[in-house]
């Protein structure tokens, strides 16, 4: 039985209503404070509108998951040059991937260094926005990069992919955590 809610499926609905409360809850108890007088600063202003973001965007993940069903995997493939099933994993596609990794670790980088300068001069508002989008990027181009990485181990045996998920995935991991431990 599959019942839907607003095109949801059933996880996808407790995911979506749970991400929700915590974000009302959040929001609540941010007004609250700010209601009892609470000092009102720029970072406070930043990290709710940074949170709220995230939690919208997890909120409505699974309907943008829904409406992309839509474009062809064709498409998909031709833009993301995913391998077909003969193709061989070789040196440049490695070295590619760890050059698009390398990049998502840099925007990472920028990102902590230049938000905190558009912290103190921009506001918690605008900082939000501006680091929000710059970490939807960075995760966006370091998980598409990954995805054509694992697309070469998918014709293998279920150990070797696994082997293969596991590795890469810690050096997208790798690389994140030095962007965010160059830029503090």
């Amino acid at each position: 039985m599959r019942t839907k809610i607003w095109g949801y499926g059933i996880w996808e609905s407790i995911i979506a209503i749970i991400f929700l409360v915590l974000i009302l809850f959040f929001d609540f108890e941010f007004l609250k404070g700010v209601i009892a007088g609470g000092e009102l600063t720029e970072q406070i202003i930043f990290m709710t509108i940074f949170i709220n973001l995230v939690g919208v965007l997890i909120v409505f993940l699974p309907l943008v998951v829904k409406k992309s069903e839509k474009i062809s995997n064709k498409t998909i493939e031709r833009f993301m040059e995913l391998p077909g099933k003969d193709s061989r994993l070789t040196f440049p596609i490695i070295s590619n991937f760890l050059s698009e990794q390398a990049l998502a670790s840099f925007l990472v980088t920028v990102l902590i260094f230049t938000g905190k300068q558009a912290l103190q001069e921009y506001g918690g508002g605008i900082a939000a926005i501006y680091m929000f989008a710059l970490f939807f990027v960075s995760v966006l181009l370091a998980s598409m990069s990954l995805i054509r990485l694992l697309a070469f181990f998918t014709k293998y045996h279920w150990a070797l992919y696994s082997f293969g998920a596991t590795l890469s995935t810690g050096i997208m991991f790798a690389f994140f955590n030095v962007g965010l431990k160059l830029a503090t």
